[in-house]
């Protein structure tokens, strides 16, 4: 089981570090496992959530609807986030971006 602890970066107190590598594909149910997308910050990942009408990203890759910024002014690693966001297009139907409504994925089944 992941194990969560505060970071110790006292300019991120309320930011948390996964401990366990192994949160990558951690299933919190059947249907809800979780997937390691760094780059805005280098703890960020994504709820990922299987339901009868597709796979829903939640995520923090893009702040907003119209997948923007495309360049992150706060990214830790941008290079990562982009690995990320690729990543994100290729699992999920549907995404939920931090600051905004749904958007659709593209992802061909």
């Amino acid at each position: 089981m992941p194990v969560l602890i505060r970071d110790s970066n006292p300019a991120r107190s309320t930011v948390y570090q996964w401990l366990a590598p192994s949160v990558d594909g951690h299933r919190l149910s059947p249907s809800v496992w979780l997937m390691l997308t760094p780059g805005h910050t280098s703890q960020d990942l994504s709820v990922i959530v299987e339901t009868a009408n597709g796979v829903v990203a939640c995520i923090h890759a893009w702040w907003h609807t119209d997948r923007t910024p495309e360049v992150d002014p706060l990214a830790e690693d941008q290079a990562a986030l982009e690995t990320s966001r690729q990543r994100i297009l290729a699992t999920a139907d549907r995404v939920v971006p931090g600051h905004g409504e749904p958007f659709e994925a593209g992802r061909s089944s």
